[in-house]
C-alpha cells in the first residue's frame, strides 16, 4: 500500500469517527459556553472540540482494533457489548486526558512530582464527572451505531439513514 492509499484509508477511517465526536463536542461545549456566559468565562468551542475529537477518534480507532474492543462482539447481546465498550473506552479516554493534563503541568513545573501535585490540587470533581458523563454518552451513541451497523452489515445503517425512501415500495 503506497503513501497516498494509506492516507486515504486513514482519512476515511478516522475522518467519519472524528466528525461524529466533533459534532458531539461542539454541542457539549456550546452548552457549556451558554451556561458560563453570565460569569464571563471564555470557552473555546471549535478549537477545543476539534482537538478533543481528533484525540478521541484516534483512541477509538486504536481500541476498535484491539482484543479489548472486539472481545464480546460475536458472543453477547448488543446492549452488553455497547455498555462494555463504553466503559472501557471511557476509562482509556480518562487516562489519555489525564496524561495530557499531566504533560501540560510538567511543561510548566519542569518536575514530574510537582506536575502530579499540580494536577491533583487543581482537580475539579464536579467538572471531571460532567466531562466523563458527556464523553460516556458520546461513546454510547458511537458504539450503539457501530454495533447496529456491524450486525446489519457494514454500511447498511448509514444507507438507511441517509438515502431517500423508495416511493415504489
Amino acid at each position: 500500500m503506497n503513501l497516498i492509499n494509506k492516507l486515504k484509508h486513514e482519512i476515511k477511517e478516522v475522518g467519519l469517527v472524528m466528525l461524529y465526536f466533533f459534532f458531539c463536542f461542539c454541542v457539549i461545549l456550546t452548552l457549556k459556553k451558554l451556561l458560563l456566559i453570565d460569569y464571563q468565562v471564555e470557552v473555546k468551542v471549535i478549537s477545543t472540540a476539534a482537538i478533543s475529537a481528533f484525540i478521541i477518534a484516534k483512541v477509538v480507532i486504536i481500541l476498535d482494533h484491539t482484543s479489548a474492543g472486539k472481545r464480546f462482539d460475536a458472543r453477547y447481546p448488543l446492549w452488553f457489548v455497547v455498555m462494555y465498550k463504553t466503559l472501557v473506552y471511557l476509562v482509556v479516554a480518562f487516562f489519555v486526558f489525564y496524561l495530557k493534563r499531566l504533560y501540560d503541568a510538567y511543561q510548566v513545573t519542569g518536575l514530574i512530582d510537582q506536575a502530579f501535585d499540580e494536577v491533583w490540587e487543581h482537580r475539579k470533581r464536579n467538572v471531571m464527572l460532567l466531562k466523563l458523563i458527556c464523553i460516556g454518552l458520546t461513546f454510547l451513541g458511537y458504539h450503539l451505531y457501530a454495533g447496529l451497523d456491524h450486525r446489519l452489515g457494514e454500511g447498511t445503517l448509514r444507507r438507511k439513514i441517509f438515502e431517500s425512501p423508495n416511493p415504489g415500495n
